[in-house]
């Protein structure tokens, strides 16, 4: 400005991540010294990368084939799915899943929600799947976890200062409402709107009846009603890992936007 450099903030999307750059010092010194660049090639590249790749299509075809949809798939296993198309249903797939949400991503995961007052008074629980999952023991994962989403969008809702209704349907409802009521939203709408669908009509609240195969669908009340048996392995737990990692985006967006982050 003027020929000289200034100060400058930039905050822009970049699907589902933040990109912050920032020179503050510019305007408050007398010598023109260069500014700290911007991410230019990072910005291109992303660019680039949303416009091949479609990430939405991406994420509702995981939804199809019983993978929740959750940001920790963004980019790597969005960018696997886009080269092979035919393997969401191969072993390899899940084995790409399980690299991903490897044991650094969770433990930053947590770190995160310990920071950020995720779960009050559910955390050990979390902590206590992840740790199972990651020693073998698929069981135990999934049964100490999957009782907890209900509670953790009730925990939410009562926070946020909502009166919670008693059927889960209704609660990710209310979810909705709250979140789709801010000023802004930082992700985008579609695959909030995925998240939700999965919750409120997927596999996940259905009756076990329902349900063709708890191998590879993931279902509450089967197993809080002990329906089903032999269908504790590696890939259905971590589906259920996965499911809180898509839950927890809805939390992060509505405490980011309402500061209490």
């Amino acid at each position: 400005m003027d020929g000289r450099p200034r100060s400058y903030f930039l905050l822009r999307s970049a699907f589902l991540n933040l990109q912050i750059a920032f020179d503050f010092a510019q305007s408050e010194v007398e010598e023109i010294r260069p500014l700290m660049p911007l991410p230019i090639a990072e910005f291109v590249y992303m660019r680039r990368f949303l416009k091949a790749v479609k990430p939405v299509e991406k994420f509702r075809q995981l939804a199809s084939v019983n993978w929740p949809p959750a940001p920790g798939y963004f980019p790597n296993v969005i960018a696997y799915t886009h080269r092979n198309p035919g393997k969401l249903r191969h072993p390899e797939f899940a084995d790409r899943v399980s690299a991903t949400y490897d044991v650094a991503f969770w433990q930053q995961k947590i770190e995160l929600w310990k920071e950020a007052r995720f779960f009050p008074g559910r955390l050990h629980y979390i902590q206590k799947a992840v740790d199972e999952y990651f020693e073998g023991d698929w069981i135990s994962s999934i049964y100490v976890l999957v009782p907890q989403f209900e509670g953790i969008v009730r925990d939410y809702l009562a926070a946020a200062g909502e009166s919670p209704e008693s059927g889960f349907k209704d609660m990710v409802n209310q979810l909705e409402t709250l979140i789709l009521s801010r000023t802004i939203l930082l992700f985008p709408a579609p695959v909030l709107e995925l998240i939700l669908t999965f919750l409120r009509t997927g596999t996940f609240w259905r009756d076990s009846a329902r349900i063709d195969d708890p191998k590879q669908e993931v279902n509450r009340h089967g197993i809080a009603h002990g329906v089903f048996t032999d269908f504790e392995t590696r890939d259905m737990a971590l589906k259920y890992l996965v499911l809180l990692d898509a839950l927890a985006l809805l939390i992060l967006q509505d405490k980011m936007v309402t500061g209490s982050l």
